[in-house]
């Protein structure tokens, strides 16, 4: 490490922590082997994890340590977010190259404690380690569901009508300014900043989804993507999809940076990955509940019997859906 020890590190992001490391139902947390947590009767415990590597899913060159603990967090905070839970608590683990000093994990630490307030769970503990290679962040988040309420992807029936809860597309956006400033000077300065912020500092939408979830089969979160939502629906459950190109709530930093790069707005927002908005399958008798119980929702398609994942254009045609992030294709074929 460039300066301090591994319980200097651990010792900086518990103190920047505070009163972030404590909170109901947390009997001991940092500072033992390992922490207790008494969860509440009449719950399901839900578990997530999530790793974020180094020039995978983040730059460093655009990538403050405050942003990366809030992103840690928000990401697994999400997958709760899509069982239809409530986050509770979260473990973080950091692998750290040797040019990372001090100063870094002390504001890993206070951007660590700002998302733990905001997400309204305690960090209870993790881990520090040395990385000969890339900086690594890991988090595990533990949440609650009433018993038997989870909404699993296996839920979608045909005829179930899909809707997202926000617009898609702006993390995309972001992404390619971040990493191409030429193209970022071509756009206004709001829309530039609302997309780094997508990508940047995404929020999970927890409250849509424990608002949703009473009249929803299934939810998924748009981490790879819309297009990557709806096949995960598909190979869960035993339906098709079909999204309607002119109901795709792109995100208008979306539609001005697919215009700049020359290709269709629809089809960018779609294979754009890391909104963290919700995917919904409801059933029709429900839909018109929606508005009440998520006023940002929006129908963009229904689940059908016949097998497969389709875009219907415009002019009734059909098209395949684009997929969204896959990060095991090869480097050419990722979005």
């Amino acid at each position: 490490m460039a300066d301090g020890g591994e319980w200097q590190r651990i010792a900086a992001v518990a103190a920047a922590l505070g009163r972030a490391g404590r909170g109901g139902g947390v009997a001991w947390g940092i500072g033992d082997d390992a922490a207790v947590l008494r969860p509440r009767p009449g719950y399901d415990l839900l578990v997530t994890q999530d790793a974020l590597v180094e020039d995978v899913h983040f730059r460093r060159r655009w990538t403050t340590a405050e942003d990366l603990a809030h992103k840690v967090l928000a990401v697994s905070v999400s997958d709760i977010a899509a069982m239809g839970g409530r986050p509770r608590f979260a473990l973080v683990a950091l692998a750290l190259p040797p040019d990372v000093d001090l100063a870094w994990s002390e504001a890993f630490g206070r951007g660590l404690a700002a998302a733990a307030r905001r997400f309204r769970l305690a960090v209870v503990g993790g881990d520090t380690v040395r990385s000969p290679g890339p900086l690594v962040a890991d988090g595990v988040v533990l949440g609650e569901v009433g018993r038997g309420r989870a909404r699993l992807r296996a839920g979608v029936r045909p005829g179930d009508r899909l809707v997202v809860t926000g617009t898609v597309g702006g993390a995309g956006a972001g992404l390619r300014l971040l990493d191409d400033p030429d193209l970022a000077r071509r756009l206004p300065p709001t829309l530039a900043a609302r997309a780094r912020r997508r990508l940047l500092r995404p929020t999970p939408r927890v409250a849509a989804g424990r608002a949703l979830a009473p009249a929803a089969g299934a939810l998924v979160d748009l981490s790879d993507g819309l297009g990557g939502a709806v096949a995960a629906l598909c190979r869960s459950s035993p339906v098709g999809v079909r999204i309607h190109a002119d109901r795709v709530p792109v995100d208008p930093a979306a539609a001005a940076v697919a215009r700049l790069l020359g290709q269709d707005p629809v089809d960018f927002a779609l294979a754009a990955g890391e909104d963290y908005e919700l995917l919904a399958a409801v059933a029709p008798r429900r839909a018109a509940s929606l508005p009440a119980l998520s006023p940002r929702a929006v129908e963009v398609g229904e689940a059908v019997d016949e097998a497969g994942a389709w875009l219907v254009r415009p002019d009734g045609s059909l098209s395949p859906l684009p997929g969204g992030y896959d990060a095991f294709a090869p480097p050419s074929e990722r979005r």
